[in-house]
Order: structure tokens, then sequence, then C-alpha cells
């Protein structure tokens, strides 16, 4: 997106934020399973544990659909300026 020069820098520091906080959650989601499987810090029953395990799921399901949601909506946007600049160069011809 950035070598493509169809955003300022404002919006792919935007961009870039957008990203981040999706990638920070699903990183706390999988911070929280490994400590959950590894350092048995929750006093947990199979059930409890598998009730947690399925909303960390949840929650990893949410964050790949909101990068998919990102890049959908960025590449869409740089399709239609693109576009905008091929039909000014033509019109200028």
């Amino acid at each position: 997106i950035r070598d493509t020069k169809l955003f300022t820098t404002k919006e792919l520091n935007n961009i870039n934020k957008s990203y981040n906080l999706v990638l920070d959650n699903a990183i706390k989601s999988l911070d929280a399973l490994d400590k959950l499987l590894t350092n048995n810090l929750f006093k947990m029953d199979d059930a409890e544990r598998l009730k947690f395990i399925k909303e960390l799921k949840r929650e990893l399901q949410q964050s790949y659909v909101a990068t998919q949601v990102l890049y959908t909506k960025y590449i869409n946007m740089a399709e239609q300026r693109a576009r905008k600049q091929i039909f000014a160069k033509t019109s200028n011809l």
C-alpha cells in the first residue's frame, strides 16, 4: 500500500494503527492461551478451561475477520484512487 503512493502519510499511519490494534488483541488472546496451557495459573476444571479456550478462539476469529475487512477496505480505496488517476491522465490527453 505504501509503495502505491495513493495514500497520504496520515492515512498510512491510520492504516498501521488499525492493523496494530487488531494484531495486539490477537497477541493478547494467544498470550492468555499460552498461560492457560503452560503455567497452570488458572485453577479451572476441564469444562471451564474448554469454555475459556473457545472464547479465545472466537476472539482470534474476530481478529482474523477484522484484518480481512481492513485489507478489503484499503485495497478498494487504492483501486478507486488509481482509477481516478488513470482517468485524469487520459482526460488530459
